[in-house]
């Protein structure tokens, strides 16, 4: 999401109204069930809360090309799945992640499923049309159990981005006409498909360890 600021709020700063079980605000070993008046709890869906309310200013970005390796999410549905993605894009390097009509990046499943990976992504939503003229700038590969082993294919030299499909029906089949290649990831026989988030992740570590190992 890219975010401009975030603000945390301690409740025993904030005065008045303040409810709490023990230790002071951010002491070793909190366990304080903040409530104000019982509006934090109902807010948080989890049955863990963490006691700390942020206030952030961010959204989607403005459509652009990519400066570097990046991501097409093709209709994900899975909050936990694109959470996870997100998530490893930061760590991978993979900054830039276009989203064609994918679940909402910023419900509370998707933020809490990032680690914080949100913050340091820039996320942009797109039409097929525009992920496809992705192309002209970076190689770009939709991912695919018919495509071609990712470990055995030498990678281009500059950008790259890969195109995840949705959990169930895949990489959408408009989108296969102007991509740069198909890949995919080895299986034994007998296992039917890789979750989206895990399928992703490796994709991107195996273009961050060739980078990382020039």
């Amino acid at each position: 999401m890219w975010a401009d600021r975030a603000d945390s709020v301690c409740p025993r700063k904030r005065g008045a109204g303040v409810k709490r079980s023990d230790s002071s605000c951010g002491g070793k070993g909190h366990r304080g069930d903040f409530s104000f008046g019982g509006g934090l709890r109902k807010a948080e869906r989890h049955r863990a809360i963490q006691g700390v309310i942020a206030l952030v200013k961010g959204g989607f970005g403005d459509f652009r090309m990519p400066e570097g390796s990046f991501l097409v999410l093709d209709r994900i549905s899975d909050p936990g799945n694109l959470g996870t993605i997100i998530r490893t894009a930061c760590a991978t390097g993979f900054s830039e992640l276009y989203l064609i009509d994918c679940v909402d990046p910023f419900s509370d499943k998707t933020v809490r499923s990032s680690m914080s990976g949100i913050y340091h992504v820039r996320l942009m939503t797109c039409t097929e049309e525009e992920a496809l003229s992705l192309a002209g700038e970076a190689s770009l590969y939709a991912a695919d159990m018919g495509g071609e082993n990712i470990f055995r294919m030498a990678l281009p030299k500059g950008k790259i981005g890969f195109i995840i499909g949705n959990e169930a029906n895949g990489v959408s089949s408009a989108l296969f006409g102007g991509v740069t290649g198909v890949c995919s990831l080895p299986m034994q026989e007998g296992c039917e498909s890789l979750n989206a988030g895990v399928a992703a992740s490796v994709l991107m570590y195996r273009v961050y360890a060739e980078q990382i190992n020039q």
